[in-house]
């Protein structure tokens, strides 16, 4: 009988070590794997913006923190902790956002980069009414400019406006015979650049009386004895009397030449034919007729001294109509 329980139990250790090489080692701890922390996201995109932007980040993990830089730097969990929305103001303003996020329970996220450009709009160059020029009479001079919101700001003292310059208010005057003004001015406005300049000269130099003698910069002493306009079917008849003498002991002058001219317009209508030289003291009377459209009318008379060239000094003579 103790023979038999003996080999029964052989057999019985047998047949466990038999299952125990057949199912190998126990697996009960297999090895756990962390999550990652989703990766953070810009509002609105990284881009080139014509206005200011307010930038938001977020992250699709739930009470994720994010941590930020804008100095170029990786960030890490000791760089800026994201509380709110970073702004991206001023024009010309370039700034690039780095940034990760990092959860409990989960690993690092990997870094998100955002780069931002804010150029504004510039605004439109304001305009000068009237356009810069010799005048026979004082000036009412506007500036505007198509910026709905913009303020122009001007100086008259040669100097480059700036918003601390004076803020255009109304018109400007440039009054007073032998007045020389430039007039300079900008337009700004809020999430705009500042507008290019722009500038205009004025030069104010009254008419002289029919009879009035005038000397001009060579030399020549200029008398318009008369101007007679005489209106015709479709156009104007101007003819000029008028006398030169050179006033000068020890040179010779050439003659020179006479153009109307439109102080608001700029048109000018020349003097054409042949011209001779005065020699010290001599002195000529001529007459010359013009004639042009009713359409294009002239105000004032201009002796220009070197033929053709008009000049700010040019002596000028008002031209009355009928």
């Amino acid at each position: 009988m103790k023979k038999s329980l003996a080999a029964i139990f052989s057999v019985i250790v047998m047949v466990l070590a038999s299952c125990y090489q057949a199912q190998g080692p126990s697996t009960s701890n297999p090895a756990v794997t962390t999550p990652t922390t989703a990766a953070p996201t810009f509002t609105p995109a990284g881009g080139t913006y014509g206005a200011d932007q307010s930038v938001t980040i977020g992250t699709t993990t739930a009470n994720a923190t994010i941590y930020y830089t804008t100095d170029g730097m990786t960030p890490t969990t000791d760089s800026t902790k994201y509380a709110g929305a970073i702004s991206m103001a001023g024009n010309g303003t370039k700034q690039t956002i780095k940034a990760m996020a990092i959860a409990s329970g989960y690993t690092l996220s990997s870094v998100a980069t955002s780069a931002y450009n804010i150029s504004y709009p510039v605004a439109a160059a304001p305009k000068i009414t009237p356009s810069g020029g010799t005048y026979g009479a004082d000036q009412s001079v506007t500036i505007a400019t198509t910026t709905g919101t913009a303020t122009i700001y001007y100086t008259t003292d040669g100097t480059t406006p700036t918003t601390g310059s004076t803020k255009y208010a109304g018109a400007i005057s440039v009054a007073g015979n032998g007045t020389k003004e430039t007039i300079m001015a900008i337009a700004a406005a809020s999430g705009y650049a500042s507008s290019q300049m722009v500038s205009a000269s004025y030069i104010i130099n009254y008419p002289n009386t029919v009879g009035m003698a005038a000397l001009s910069p060579d030399g020549m002493i200029v008398t318009v004895n008369s101007v007679t306009v005489i209106k015709k079917t479709g156009s104007y008849q101007y003819t000029v009397g008028y006398t030169i003498k050179n006033n000068t002991t020890d040179k010779q002058i050439n003659e020179g030449t006479f153009a109307l001219k439109n102080a608001s317009t700029g048109a000018s209508l020349g003097q054409y034919g042949f011209f001779g030289t005065l020699f010290p003291s001599d002195t000529k009377t001529r007459s010359y007729t013009f004639e042009d459209l009713l359409a294009n009318t002239y105000d004032t008379l201009e002796y220009q001294y070197d033929f053709f060239g008009s000049h700010s000094d040019d002596p000028i003579w008002a031209v009355v109509y009928p």
